[in-house]
């Protein structure tokens, strides 16, 4: 569960609208619309797998999707940056 008071997750409610039906994405995610119903709310923490697997099927990242859970986006240092030549 998430602490706190539950904030509800607009950005999930409206990538949920673009897809369809709570049933529906519920049912594309593999998961109960109960459970996508608490997700929205901020009533439930997804798993890892979850995270992703949202992301991908709102074709998004897992910060965009989910940004009260992701924190800040890593910035990309120059050390970890790959050069091309």
């Amino acid at each position: 569960m998430v602490k706190g008071s539950p904030k509800p997750r607009i950005t999930l409610i409206t990538l949920r609208k673009q897809k369809g039906s709570q049933r529906k994405v519920a049912s594309d995610l593999d998961i109960t619309d109960t459970y996508l119903r608490m997700l929205e709310k901020g009533q439930a923490t997804p798993s890892v797998d979850l995270l992703f697997k949202t992301a991908h099927y709102f074709g998004t990242d897992v910060y965009s999707c989910w940004p009260d859970l992701s924190g800040d986006r890593p910035t990309p240092s120059p050390e970890n940056s790959i050069q091309r030549n």
